[in-house]
């Protein structure tokens, strides 16, 4: 199975680690979870740092196009917790 993010049927360009980062809130819109839940249900196998979590964030947010034109996907209360907040369609 193939794990993409596509717009307009444009692949965008995420690694494997922020795909998963983003599938996480994204099958969970609207819930706020805990910045270490999501390092923990991504990095299951590594301890690691916030920052790193942050730099992928970053990197979801740009390939999102967040904040241009208004759009806004990705919620966050500074440093403790996340939530989804764009509209999901899955394909198949």
């Amino acid at each position: 199975m193939e794990r993409v993010l596509r717009h307009e049927g444009v692949v965008l360009p995420l690694g494997r680690r922020s795909l998963g980062i983003l599938i996480y809130p994204a099958a969970r819109p609207g819930e706020i979870l805990a910045e270490r839940e999501l390092m923990d249900r991504v990095w299951s196998d590594a301890a690691i740092e916030e920052a790193r979590l942050r730099v992928h964030m970053a990197a979801i947010r740009k390939a999102l196009g967040e904040r241009q034109f208004g759009s806004r996907y990705i919620s966050n209360i500074e440093g403790r917790a996340c939530s989804f907040v764009g509209s999901v369609v899955c394909t198949e």
